[in-house]
């Protein structure tokens, strides 16, 4: 099945190829103009040409007419019927010169705008100078039209189909070519586009790779940094509890350093009161001694001072001493003693 495409360009190409197969602009430009050829004045190819009829001007021998340097029978006038004289108005093309216009009607409507166009278009053809393809002549006579033979028009045909089948071919391998170009084109393009949205594809996973790593990067130096934070907190309320411990261990060694030196102090006047009461106690002891030393003395001194007064009276008992001699004086000897 044909693409729709190479369907549409084939038509076209073939529209293109019987364009240029048709009548091109040196025709004519009267609309039907191939309506109006009269055949009756061209001659058959099957049927014998018809005598020559009277010349429309008078003859003229040859050497008359002939150019330097052409052949004579080229230059003289061909054996064809004389046409009328609507039919000997130059239209551009030897094809064309037997083509009588007067002799049949024209197909546009007389009172048409286009119809004065063409009455006008064709007095001002009418009166153009003769083209190219007349014969070259010397004096005053007309100038025979070259008239191509069946076979020359049939070659011709032949020609112009050639090159417009040529020309279609042409024009088919240029737009096979073109076709082929266009779809190596598109199929470049479409592997262009596949690379390029694969590449896009790969930059855009990268990129969201890229950011999906950034993003945890970031999610993780973010956790990092909290972490730091409740370590760094941590430390703090350790230092802080740290200080509050010392300070209160401080107090309380403070507290127990006065409670120590309370004690100490106290112990130190108790030990004071203690060994100034005890001292106290022995000099009382000692003063309490000595008292009772001094009494004791002076009861010796009492006592002795009576025995020496009851020694010193005269013996009213016999000679020897008293009953109570002996306890006095063993007292006072030892009172005495050094």
């Amino acid at each position: 099945m044909t693409p729709l495409p190479v369907r549409l360009a084939l038509l076209s190409l073939f529209g293109v190829a019987l364009t240029a197969c048709g009548p091109s602009r040196t025709y004519p430009t009267r609309p039907l103009g191939l309506q109006h050829v009269n055949l009756a004045t061209y001659p058959s190819p099957a049927a014998p040409s018809p005598a020559p009829a009277a010349p429309v001007a008078p003859a003229t021998p040859p050497s008359a007419t002939a150019v330097p340097g052409q052949d004579a029978a080229v230059a003289a006038p061909l054996p064809l019927p004389a046409p009328p004289a609507s039919a000997l108005r130059p239209s551009g093309l030897p094809g064309l010169q037997h083509v009588d216009l007067a002799s049949y009607p024209s197909p546009i409507p007389p009172g048409s705008a286009a119809a004065g166009h063409t009455h006008k278009a064709a007095q001002s053809r009418a009166a153009a100078p003769a083209p190219a393809t007349v014969r070259p002549h010397s004096g005053s006579t007309p100038p025979a039209i070259m008239r191509p033979t069946y076979a020359e028009a049939m070659d011709r045909m032949r020609r112009i189909e050639e090159d417009a089948r040529r020309d279609s071919e042409w024009r088919m391998e240029a737009m096979a070519r073109e076709m082929e170009r266009d779809r190596q084109e598109r199929e470049r393009q479409r592997e262009q586009d596949r690379r390029d949205q694969e590449y896009r594809e790969a930059a855009l996973r990268d990129q969201m790779e890229r950011d999906r790593r950034y993003h945890q990067e970031r999610e993780w130096e973010r956790e990092r940094e909290r972490e730091r934070e409740r370590d760094r907190a941590r430390e703090e309320a350790r230092r802080d509890q740290e200080r509050r411990d010392h300070a209160r261990n401080r107090e309380q060694s403070q507290r127990e350093q006065a409670q120590r030196d309370q004690a100490e102090r106290e112990r130190r006047e108790q030990e004071r009161d203690n060994a100034r009461r005890e001292q106290e106690r022995r000099d009382q002891q000692v003063e309490r001694e000595r008292e009772q030393a001094r009494r004791d003395q002076i009861e010796r001194d009492r006592r002795a001072a009576a025995d020496r007064a009851r020694n010193e009276r005269p013996m009213q008992y016999g000679p020897g001493p008293a009953p109570t001699d002996w306890r006095a004086r063993q007292q006072s000897n030892s009172l005495e003693r050094p």
